[in-house]
């Protein structure tokens, strides 16, 4: 009698084991709920960084089923100002509703003078 409550106690904690290693997409979010930066453009104007970031926002888009024709994407330009790049660019976070991903970027446009800054501060 002993034996079969203590295999019974066994196979109730396994199966509590095994569910909670079962349901692992707690902290899982929609495509919708974040904004995809594809394009970034870096410039240099009066001591100051200045960062231009295209966003493509997939929010107005999803649709439930049977929708009508689909439109195009929306298109956002976010901008974000600092003494260094990395400060310009984190100042997209602050302006943005929405979780930002970077890995969606296919352009990337610098300007000369972005670029002579960075090479000085290299060369020194």
């Amino acid at each position: 009698m002993k034996n079969t409550a203590g295999r019974r106690v066994r196979l109730m904690l396994c199966l509590v084991m095994i569910s909670i290693m079962l349901s692992g997409c707690w902290n899982y979010q929609e495509p919708q709920s974040y904004s995809y930066i594809s394009a970034l453009g870096l410039e240099y104007v009066d001591k100051e960084y200045i960062t231009y970031a295209q966003i493509l926002d997939f929010s107005s888009i999803v649709r439930q089923e049977g929708a009508s024709a689909s439109q195009p994407t929306p298109i956002y330009i976010g901008k974000g100002r600092g003494r260094t790049i990395t400060e310009a660019m984190n100042q997209l976070y602050s302006t943005s509703q929405k979780q930002i991903l970077w890995g969606h970027i296919t352009a990337l446009v610098v300007s000369e003078k972005c670029l002579d800054m960075e090479w000085k501060k290299l060369s020194i």
